[in-house]
This record gives C-alpha cells, sequence and structure tokens, in this order.
C-alpha cells in the first residue's frame, strides 16, 4: 500500500455505452479515495448511459454532457479541462479495471522523475471473454521522440500522467490524430515515461467499439504525422514554459 497518494482524476468519455459503464465504473470506484474523482463527459448519447451513471448516485462521478455529438477527442478534451486532481487517468466507458490497477500506477509517481505511465492489458470480447490470439506489445521501454511521433504505442485508457502536463497538451491541437497519441508526443517532449508491462485491465473489444484497429492509407498516415510534428512546433513557447516550472 501506498501511504498519502495524491488524488487523481479518472477521465471517462462515454456515448451509447449504456450496456457496460456501470461495470466499469464500479471497478474503478471500488479503487478511489474520498478526494478522487471520476470526470464523466457524456457525448450526447442516444440511450440510457446517462441514467445508467445517474443511478450510481456516488459523489466522486462528475457527470458533464455535450449538447450536441463533439467526437472522442473533443469529449476527452472536455472531461480533461474539468479534473481538478494531480494525478489524470484515462477511461474507456466498456473496460473494467483490475483491482491493483490504481495502486500498481500510482507507485510509479513515487519517482519524481516520471511524468507519465502505461500499462499492458488484457483483451476479451463483450462478455468479459479473454481473446486468444489478441495481445498488446510487450514493450519493456516507452519509445523516444521521433519514434512516438512515427508510431503511437499510447492507448489512452492504458495511461496515467502528472496534471503537469496539460499545461503543454491543452487545448488539443486540431487538426490531429487521436488524444493518446498526442499525449504520447508532448510527454515524450517534456518528460518520462515507464511501462509496467503487467496487464491492470480488461480491455474490451465489440462491435460497437469507438476506436477501430485499422491502419490508414499511406498518405494519411503521412498526413497525421505531419500534423503532430505542426503541433508540437506551434507549442514549442509552451515547453519552454514547461521547462521552467518547478519541480517538487
Amino acid at each position: 500500500m501506498i501511504d498519502h497518494r495524491p488524488p487523481v482524476s479518472v477521465c471517462m468519455a462515454t456515448y451509447n455505452g449504456a450496456p457496460f459503464v456501470a461495470e466499469q465504473l464500479r471497478s474503478i470506484l471500488r479503487q478511489l479515495d474520498s478526494a478522487d474523482e471520476i470526470v464523466v463527459v457524456d457525448d450526447s448519447s442516444r440511450d440510457n448511459t446517462v441514467a445508467v451513471i445517474e443511478s450510481m448516485a456516488d459523489r466522486r462521478i462528475r457527470l458533464l454532457r455535450n449538447t450536441r455529438n463533439l467526437g472522442v477527442t473533443r469529449t476527452f478534451e472536455r472531461a480533461l479541462q474539468a479534473s481538478t486532481k494531480p494525478i489524470l487517468l484515462l477511461s474507456d466507458q466498456d473496460d473494467v479495471w483490475h483491482e491493483e490497477k490504481l495502486e500498481r500506477m500510482i507507485r510509479e509517481f513515487q519517482n519524481p522523475a516520471v511524468t507519465l505511465c502505461i500499462s499492458n492489458a488484457v483483451y476479451t470480447d463483450e462478455n468479459g471473454n479473454r481473446m486468444p490470439g489478441f495481445r498488446f506489445e510487450d514493450l519493456h521501454e516507452m519509445p523516444g521522440l521521433m519514434r512516438t511521433i512515427m508510431q503511437n504505442r499510447y492507448q489512452g485508457s492504458l495511461m496515467a500522467f502528472r496534471r503537469e502536463i496539460l499545461a503543454v497538451a491543452l487545448p488539443f491541437p486540431y487538426p490531429m490524430p487521436m488524444h493518446d497519441w498526442w499525449l504520447g508526443v508532448v510527454n515524450a517532449a517534456v518528460g518520462k515515461a515507464v511501462y509496467i508491462n503487467e496487464p491492470l485491465m480488461d480491455y474490451r473489444r465489440h462491435s460497437a467499439t469507438v476506436t477501430k484497429e485499422v491502419h490508414g492509407t499511406v498518405p494519411q498516415m503521412l498526413k497525421q504525422r505531419l500534423q503532430l510534428v505542426a503541433a508540437l512546433i506551434r507549442r514549442f513557447p509552451k515547453i519552454l514554459n514547461y521547462a521552467r516550472m518547478p519541480r517538487a
């Protein structure tokens, strides 16, 4: 156990997630203290996702609602902007946290040099059954800036990071690839990432999964990388300011 751990904000984007969101929220809430929070931003769901979340009646859940569908990146951006705690974790609506996830990830931040950590996970189907043949890559260590730009190794729902990273990362630049890739690039530019080669959650895959695991065309992939580089260049003043920030 970690004594006097920092409070955390778990940032979740939801959209038509009624079949799964309660199970995920319960798996998270079991690990939180009274000082922690879950910031849920619902992206104008058409099912009863909001009603399911409200029925949990837990003060640690802060529910915000988009008046129109903004997409996953802008919805996560709003959740991060609304968060208040020093350590941030991203959460999808349909996964399940293992009971040791939070404590294991927080342990990495006992090293003041670490600004972000990412874990492994277990693939499951929509019923929670493990999927043989599907696995996350065993990275052993996180890549540097150029390799991160070339290939995204950052899956948002597996990440935890210090709030200071948002001083550079927010607001998200548009157009851009996925939010988790951008956060990984920013962290590679200003901080230190560590990889936990342990499965700390069930990563559920099903027909309604928002993020599809397909590669774009070569021109699309090149465009994405150019967008990341251009965004990083525009953030150079913020990167310099981050470098001047006092460290605990």
